[in-house]
């Protein structure tokens, strides 16, 4: 009978493959997250990438538009427009590269986390691996004394001590493989901690550069306001020169008004004359010839006491009606008050075949308009007693008035009477000029002053425009050839566009003006575009293109 051997069993090997397991279990989850990572850590890289190939396309626009852009306003505002877009664009990248920097400093805080873990596995796998050892040893001095007393084994113990080896390989196989897996976690570790620096270093540079185009772009800036204030202290020039022109004019309108209002009191003083001439049939050429003497020395002393009255500015109102017959009639007759009045004596003056009288048909214009010498003229118009609370003319008078275009009750100012408006309803005439007087009553000198051109009608104010910086000019586009090609098109065409007709008829004084600014503007044409665009030429680019140098002499 064979002898038979009690073997010890090992009271810690369940205990050790479960905590093995476990460990393992627990490597192959860091392993996961470590996957997890590496793949956030790819799409962060893809989304940097993105935001860096998007920052080229851009600095390559805004090259190409910077070498490419000709001196004009327009295209240069519209370039800035793009810069500012870019800007924008820029500071949303920064705002986006910032946020996968915050992520990826949580990224770094996990890491660190995980570091930790790695090293608390570290420590529990070296326990193991130290209790795998002590399981090794005692299993090699077991078998060792199976081996010395044991002479002849039995084939049942051949194949417990057989396993009892296989497990002990398989041990020493799984601490390698974990010994593999910690080595290949480290180098990950190192990677993320590369690619976090170089992270960390491409935001810097992007912070950079859009301080760079910040810089830039309150350069631009302060260029246009620099621009802006040079234009509007020159319009403030061009409203004072303006302004005193228009005084100018105002001031020739009255001396004018004044020898129209000369010459009618000439032609009615020979009116005056020709009345008694035809008056009396065959009188004695001795009487005739004093009468005749003795009316022109009233008419020349009436003169002199106008001019004396004139020049104090106080005279008393004379009032003379005169009709076919030389009596005063209420229903046809002609009134004339003020300064400009002749004496009582003086002896009536015909009217025409219609009623008017030939002073109101000399005068060629409405008798009820008023004129800057305070004078009031009407002519075979019914007198107003009949007329309403703050009327000039009765209903029965403006009704028999010849019909206008434009009926009378819409007329701006009110025709007879001051009428009530809104400010939106008189623009662009001021609202308290509208208000003050009605078109009876309404000057000739208010008239042409406050309502035939009021500011911003006939000719609109201009936008403020802006020249281009130098710092933003490429001398590389100014060449001869560029040169020539520009003129040959002759871009100073293009202020010639046509425009919206203006609200009045070509004729009088509005036909000469308009006339002679059509003229001036198709003779100044080019010198005005001229003075809308820049174009530096430098003493080195006139010595190198003859072109240059020749235009540079010819401006």
């Amino acid at each position: 009978m064979a002898p038979v051997v009690d073997l010890a069993p090992v009271g810690a090997e369940p205990n050790s493959l479960r905590s093995a397991l476990g460990i393992l279990s627990t490597a192959l989850e860091r392993t996961g997250a470590y996957e997890a990572l590496r793949a956030d850590h790819a799409a962060l890289q893809d989304a940097y990438l993105a935001s860096t190939h998007r920052v080229e396309a851009l600095e390559a626009e805004l090259r190409g538009a910077a070498e490419a852009a000709p001196p004009f306003v327009r295209f240069f505002q519209q370039r800035y427009d793009i810069l500012r877009n870019t800007l924008a664009t820029m500071r949303t990248s920064l705002a986006d590269c910032q946020n996968a920097l915050a992520e990826r400093l949580d990224n770094a805080r996990e890491i660190s986390e995980a570091r930790e873990r790695l090293a608390l596995q570290q420590r529990v796998h070296e326990d193991a691996v130290k209790d795998f050892h002590d399981e090794i040893d005692q299993l090699e001095f077991q078998v060792a004394a199976l081996k010395s007393s044991i002479v002849a084994a039995s084939t049942h113990s051949s194949r417990s001590i057989q396993l009892l080896e296989a497990e002990v390989a398989k041990g020493r196989a799984d601490r390698e493989t974990m010994a593999v897996e910690l080595q290949q976690s480290c180098d990950t570790n190192r990677v993320l901690e590369a690619s976090q620096l170089a992270l960390e270093s491409s935001v810097s540079k992007l912070c950079r550069q859009v301080d760079a185009l910040e810089r830039r772009a309150g350069g631009l800036r302060d260029v246009r306001d620099r621009q802006r204030d040079l234009l509007q202290a020159r319009l403030q020039r061009t409203e004072a020169a303006r302004d005193w022109l228009r005084d100018e004019v105002d001031c020739l309108t009255a001396k004018l008004s004044t020898a129209t209002d000369e010459m009618h009191r000439a032609v009615a003083s020979r009116n005056q004359v020709a009345t008694v001439l035809s008056a009396r049939n065959d009188p004695p050429a001795e009487s005739s010839e004093n009468e005749v003497l003795a009316v022109l020395a009233r008419t020349r002393s009436a003169q002199r006491r106008r001019d004396r009255a004139d020049s104090r500015g106080s005279t008393p109102s004379r009032l003379i009606a005169i009709d076919d017959s030389g009596e005063s009639d209420s229903a046809d007759r002609t009134e004339l008050t003020g300064p400009a009045s002749v004496p009582a004596s003086t002896p009536a003056i015909p009217t025409s075949a219609n009623g008017r009288s030939r002073a109101c048909a000399a005068r060629g214009r409405d008798p009820s308009e008023g004129n800057p010498g305070g004078e009031k003229i009407t002519c075979g118009e019914p007198n107003n007693s009949g007329a309403g609370h703050n009327q000039l003319v009765s209903d029965a008078a403006l009704a028999s008035l010849p019909v206008t275009r434009i009926p009378r009750d819409r007329l701006l100012p009110g025709y007879r009477a001051r009428r009530q408006y809104q400010a939106s309803e008189v623009a662009p005439w001021p609202l308290s000029d509208v208000l003050a007087c009605s078109a009876l009553e309404m000057p000739v000198d208010s008239f042409f002053r406050r309502f035939s051109c009021p500011l911003g009608w006939l000719y609109p104010r201009r936008s403020q425009t802006s020249t281009p910086s130098q710092t933003t000019w490429f001398d590389s586009v100014v060449t001869g050839g560029n040169l020539t090609a520009l003129l040959s098109r002759q871009p100073c065409e293009a202020l010639n566009s046509p425009i919206v007709p203006m609200s009045f008829d070509m004729m009088g004084e509005f036909e000469a003006l308009v006339t002679a600014h059509i003229a001036f503007e198709d003779e100044h044409r080019p010198t005005y575009w001229k003075s809308t665009h820049v174009m530096p030429i430098s003493p080195a680019m006139r010595e190198a293109t003859p072109a240059l140098a020749q235009y540079y002499t010819a401006r």
